[in-house]
């Protein structure tokens, strides 16, 4: 838990969409709801099991 000294205004929640990445957000909304802060969400995908489309490689 954070301290009464920290703030925190803006959390960033990198997520790949599996159950262990969901049960981690209900925290990081909590986090939030507490410092009225801003989570802004970054999806990620692991390239090496899901490569990407041709055209979008660089």
């Amino acid at each position: 838990m954070l301290s009464d000294r920290s703030t925190c205004d803006q959390i960033l929640f990198p997520t790949d969409g599996s159950e262990p990445a969901e049960a981690v957000l209900d925290y990081a909304l909590q986090i939030a709801s507490e410092h009225e802060a801003t989570i802004h969400v970054l999806n990620v995908v692991d390239t090496s099991t899901t490569p990407l489309p041709e055209h979008k490689r660089m």
